[in-house]
């Protein structure tokens, strides 16, 4: 005969179990369905407007950009939103890696999943706390991250350029 605490028991295995099948093919099947393929998007630096070593001595620079994406393939009955940014990826000689966010947008809707070239100034500053940022190479690198409705948050890279930080503080007006 059971008890309450087999039945119990019972009850609770048998819903972890299809809580965890339902995850599974929740993240399984979105993955099958959506495709990279059909996800464009590319940022290029076009200027530094700014280097300079601002008044807590780190170099601080302000960084115009040309982007374009179009990420209307990524919207489907799953898809709560589109989180897309922009990292600035350089080494120094105190850090092996450093990375910085410098442009970053929601996207929660498909009208909003299409941009063409534009350019823009970087939402962010690019910080070094360094001052290290002189006659550095940067790696712009542009990501997506797609939010389902449930399950799993995806990471996606669309583009990496480069280019070269000027070798002396400027500020442009």
């Amino acid at each position: 005969m059971m008890n309450f605490l087999s039945r119990s028991y019972s009850v609770l295995h048998a819903g972890a179990m299809i809580g965890l099948i339902a995850l599974f093919l929740n993240y399984y099947t979105g993955v099958n369905l959506r495709t990279n393929k059909h996800m464009i998007g590319d940022v290029k630096h076009i200027k530094t407007h700014e280097l300079t070593l601002d008044k807590s001595k780190v170099d601080r620079a302000l960084i115009e950009l040309n982007m374009r994406y179009d990420l209307r393939g990524a919207f489907d009955w799953s898809t709560h939103m589109i989180f897309i940014y922009v990292t600035a990826n350089y080494i120094t000689n105190r850090h092996e890696r450093s990375e910085v966010i410098i442009f970053d947008k929601i996207i929660n809707n498909k009208s909003e999943a299409y941009q063409p070239s534009i350019n823009i100034f970087a939402k962010y500053f690019l910080y070094d706390f360094g001052r290290s940022l002189r006659n550095r190479d940067i790696s712009l690198k542009f990501f997506y991250e797609l939010v389902p409705i449930g399950g799993f948050i995806k990471q996606y890279q669309l583009s990496h350029n480069k280019f070269t930080m000027p070798k002396q503080y400027t500020q442009s007006s």
